[in-house]
């Protein structure tokens, strides 16, 4: 679920909560008690989807930081890779020089 999706259904609950208060409000042959148990139901059913939401954005933010130690592996590895390198030819720098003054 990308961003945009879950902003979207975040903006849906919004509005269907609303809706929600209004259509439980407009019955005016409900009473208040029944009011409050469909205002409990609606607001329980909501508070699931954020749930999942909030479960969906914590999966995906772990997967993130997972690709994140990757590529903070990879460059270390890259760095030392090259270091390497240098210290080698360092080497044979100074080896040459030494065959050539020996």
């Amino acid at each position: 679920m990308s961003d945009d999706e879950v902003d979207m259904v975040m903006a849906e609950l919004s509005i269907r909560e609303a809706k929600d208060d209004a259509e439980i409000n407009s019955n005016i042959y409900t009473t208040a008690e029944e009011k409050a148990v469909l205002r409990k139901i609606k607001t329980a059913e909501r508070e699931r989807k954020i749930k999942r939401l909030r479960g969906v954005i914590m999966a995906k933010q772990k997967v993130l930081e997972e690709q994140e130690s990757v590529i903070f592996r990879q460059q270390q590895a890259a760095r030392a890779a090259k270091s390497a390198e240098e210290r080698k030819r360092a080497r044979e720098e100074t080896f040459d020089r030494s065959k050539m003054f020996g």
